[in-house]
This record gives structure tokens, sequence and C-alpha cells, in this order.
């Protein structure tokens, strides 16, 4: 589901890829959602961080799923399901949410999410019968899932990280 755009700086000579809800590295650049600011994170200080815009953190369920008609989905509607989430990894926001939902549902089982998604993780989800706590940008690519907003409106920034001395 990602798009490639592709910006030249005719100074630097430094051609940008951008990547929609992926990750990508390019020679000194990536692009990928990043929480610069919000982390202690040691390799995030010898980089740069171009905030572009936020994703809105939101709960793919499967198209026949109880909370299906829901507009939004609160933290606490999720007890007594499988849920898949990264547990571990450099999110402040992840592991909020991570936090909200072992401290506020009952009953819940949690399955660790690889770092990157990709459509092979809602198919695991889809045959294993989990929730997938995901961003918007995910929203519609597979069909057998709606992802619905967080009504709390969690989000995270995504941008550009680049080196703080690029290479010409």
């Amino acid at each position: 589901m990602a798009f490639i755009s592709s910006l030249v700086n005719s100074k630097s000579k430094i051609s940008i890829l951008s990547f929609i809800c992926s990750a990508f590295v390019a020679p000194g650049i990536t692009i990928f959602p990043a929480w610069k600011r919000h982390l202690k994170i040691k390799w995030l200080e010898n980089v740069n961080f171009l905030q572009l815009e936020y994703y809105k953190f939101g709960v793919a369920v499967p198209t026949n799923h109880r909370l299906t008609q829901k507009d939004k989905i609160d933290l606490s509607e999720l007890s007594n399901e499988k849920i898949m989430i990264i547990t571990d990894g450099d999110s402040k926001q992840n592991k909020d949410i991570l936090n909200k939902i072992k401290n506020n549902c009952k009953n819940v089982e949690i399955k660790d999410a690889p770092f990157f998604y990709d459509i092979n993780v809602f198919n695991t989800c889809e045959e294993n019968g989990y929730l997938l706590i995901t961003l918007d940008c995910w929203e519609n690519v597979h069909p057998a899932f709606k992802t619905i907003p967080l009504s709390s409106g969690e989000k995270i920034a995504y941008g550009v990280i680049y080196s703080k001395e690029p290479s010409t």
C-alpha cells in the first residue's frame, strides 16, 4: 500500500523516496514513523527528524466482529479479546496503549506483533482471530478488516529521519 514520490534537491543531489506507513532506508535517509522528541533512544541522537504529520491509532477488527459497527473504540471495550500489538520497541505511544489494555481490560490475550507491519500481519490476525492495534494508514489494506479509531485519539508522528551530516 506504499506509494513512492521522488523529490530531488538540486543543490544536494539527494533523492528522497517516501513510503506511506512503511520503512525504507536509502543512503543517508530513512522515512519511517518516528518519535524523536518522545524517546530516549541513543541512535536518535545521531539523526535529524523532520516531522511531516501524524498517524492515528486504531483497532483493525474482522468485518464480522461485534465492534465493527462502532465509529470509535474505547480500549476498555477490548476485554475478552485476543489482541496483536507491538510489545517491544521504541514507541512510547505503543507502550502506553499496551499498558492501558493490560490495566483496563479483563481476560485479554496479548500477541506480540512484528516491529514492521505488512500484509502477513493482517493475514495472521485473520487466521487466528486477533484484533490488531494499528495506524489509520493501514485502514484499507485488508478486505477482511475494518480499522476503527481509538476514542482516546492517540497518535504518533511520522516524518523523515536523516543524517546530521548527509553525504553528497
